[in-house]
């Protein structure tokens, strides 16, 4: 079991090295067409803009037992009904900067702070949280944060207010963005490990898996959400394979939320180079860990800012420049076709990873390094007009802006 419980720390701990930027590079793009082309980036006027002042928090006590039943929680008619707008077209950009949450439009106008100062814990003294990306529910309005060991932040962009959780391990968002399912962090060894789930509505949470099978059941991975949000899949109940192999063997389930009915109907694997596999669900309500045609997949693969592959197909990646003694010097962005053919080269000076984005429409690839005087920059998907979109900011990724309904109209559109 101590073998089982490091194994569970290890897909915790997300660990990431932070180089420390010397100078600002010049980008070199090389075309397919012609190998020499070289863009020299071009600054842009940012206006300034002030912070908003410190958004206030609604504390949650840590979720306990209730005297609710799953099927009173899950009903929906007891409470108004849910808004569950789709995403607007506006495209934003989010970035990062000291350690908050911004956006500005495509051409990098009018920034605005959306989170609190220190929303994102870049400076926490717990190092392994300090490279957690926020995750956007599916209706753009709710930002989840992994803050620390005892600290999960959830910001509500239309009310502006940020709701103090309990530490997750891991969660997913349900599909109409209104329940939170997840996994607290382990207190200790011995703790147990539930599955909980949050309602932003009525900010309630409950119980929908816990340790009723024997010790096995303690520790449960990969929540993901069924695509009609009734039921959630998850792993369970590791052991060790046999003959063993490095890996660990357990139980693929699902829980019906509403009546609690829970089924095992497969196996996962987890390993320690991969943890453990995804959890996908495909049509017919049959669930593995194939994310190829997947309807859903758990939040550790889905829910990201960053989109590598365009609106017309374009696929942008990057990778280590290595000298002859295979050292790395540098990072080059590499964007190919439909057909996987390379259209076109960027080499960066900087030896970092980078943070690769395509806006919605396919006109613009954003990037930025992982340096801390790190710029986002913006280049056409033809490599042309290569800038330098905004100072001082890491790229967050771009998404669809949410904005509150409208009243619904009565009037025809002829009138």
């Amino acid at each position: 079991m101590k073998q089982l419980f490091s194994l569970t720390l290890l897909l915790l701990l997300l660990l990431a090295c932070t180089p420390v930027k010397t100078a600002t590079p010049t980008p070199t793009i090389t075309a397919v067409s012609s190998p020499a082309a070289t863009k020299t980036p071009k600054s842009t006027t940012v206006p300034t803009t002030t912070p908003i002042p410190a958004t206030p928090t609604v504390p949650l006590v840590p979720p306990t037992e209730t005297a609710v039943s799953p099927s009173d929680f899950f009903n929906n008619e007891a409470v108004a009904p849910y808004q569950t707008e789709k995403l607007e077209t506006g495209q934003t950009i989010w970035f990062e900067r000291d350690d908050a949450i911004w956006r500005t439009n495509i051409d990098g106008l009018q920034p605005e702070q959306i989170s609190s100062n220190q929303f994102l814990g870049r400076n926490t003294d717990e190092v392994d949280y300090r490279d957690t990306q926020p995750k956007l529910s599916p209706n753009g309005r709710f930002i989840v944060q992994l803050y620390d060991h005892e600290t999960t932040k959830l910001l509500d962009i239309a009310t502006n207010l940020e709701i103090i959780l309990p530490a997750m391990w891991e969660f997913d968002w349900s599909p109409d963005s209104r329940y939170l399912a997840y996994v607290p962090v382990p207190i200790n060894q011995e703790s147990t490990h539930p599955i909980f789930v949050y309602d932003v509505f009525t900010n309630n949470s409950i119980r929908v898996v816990g340790q009723d099978r024997g010790r096995a059941d303690r520790l449960f991975h990969r929540p993901v959400w069924s695509p009609d949000g009734k039921q959630l899949a998850f792993a369970c109940c590791f052991v060790p394979s046999e003959p063993y192999d490095g890996s660990n063997v357990g139980e693929l389930q699902q829980v019906e939320v509403a009546s609690g009915s829970r089924e095992t109907v497969g196996e996962v694997i987890a390993t320690v180079a991969g943890g453990v596999a995804p959890i996908c669900w495909h049509e017919g309500n049959i669930i593995n860990s194939e994310r190829e045609n997947a309807l859903r997949c758990d939040s550790n693969f889905t829910y990201s800012l960053f989109s590598d592959t365009s609106k017309n197909n374009m696929h942008a990646m990057w990778q280590t420049i290595n000298n002859e003694n295979g050292e790395w010097r540098g990072t080059q962005i590499i964007v190919t076709n439909a057909t996987n053919e390379e259209v076109w080269t960027l080499d960066w000076e900087e030896a970092t990873p980078l943070a690769l984005a395509w806006s919605l429409d396919g006109r613009f690839l954003f990037f930025s390094d992982q340096s801390n005087e790190s710029s986002i920059w913006r280049i056409d998907a033809d490599s042309n007009n290569l800038i330098e979109f905004l100072p001082n900011a890491k790229l967050l990724g771009v998404v669809a802006q949410w904005q509150k309904p409208e009243a619904t109209s009565n009037t025809s559109p002829d009138g």
